[in-house]
């Protein structure tokens, strides 16, 4: 009958050093809020993904940067080379509209027609396809592999927002009310 009450400090989400070397990006590098994405083009959640952050891109605007590192999951056979097919589609400048229809056109059980996909965005066909039978970006996606797994990232996608994990495809609110509490304790300028 006795009024007992336990009282813990709020616990603070850790932050993390993320590093997006030579990854893609989507608004200002100088963005108050950078939103590091590890993500699988041939994972069923990291689809979900996309409508919410680009959602938050049109929310934001200016405010977010977007940082898409590749984390190609063991269990997806054909996403290692959708994240080389999307890599080069991003020497022709078009990395996030094949982002995008690698997404739109997901499958479970099979892959993509990538030379198709880069037909539709107008793509130089002998360079990308040259691009994509070198395999040049193995070693990039290997290095974004292994910076993942240095974060302890054992799904996708995961969301790093300021180095502040976010694990799974979350709801709109989660990352605003993360993004909006960034966003209360920045320093003015």
């Amino acid at each position: 009958k006795a009024d007992v009450r336990v009282t813990l400090p709020k616990l603070e989400m850790p932050v993390l050093e993320v590093e997006a070397d030579g990854d893609h990006r989507l608004g200002p590098d100088r963005a108050p809020i950078t939103i590091v994405e590890f993500s699988d083009f041939q994972c069923p959640y990291c689809q979900k993904s996309v409508g919410t952050l680009k959602e938050l891109r049109r929310l934001y605007g200016d405010r977010i940067r977007l940082i898409y590192p590749d984390y190609p999951g063991p269990n997806h056979p054909y996403a290692p080379q959708a994240a080389i097919a999307a890599r080069c589609a991003g020497d022709q400048g078009k990395f996030w509209e094949y982002h995008d229809l690698l997404f739109d056109r997901q499958s479970s059980n099979k892959g993509w027609d990538f030379g198709s996909l880069s037909k539709e965005l107008g793509l130089q066909q002998s360079v990308f396809e040259g691009c994509l039978n070198s395999g040049r970006f193995r070693e990039q996606i290997t290095k974004d592999l292994q910076d993942g797994q240095k974060l302890g990232i054992t799904s996708t996608p995961t969301f790093f927002l300021n180095g502040r994990p976010l694990v799974g495809a979350q709801p709109l609110a989660n990352f605003q009310s993360l993004i909006d509490t960034l966003l209360a304790h920045q320093p003015l300028s």
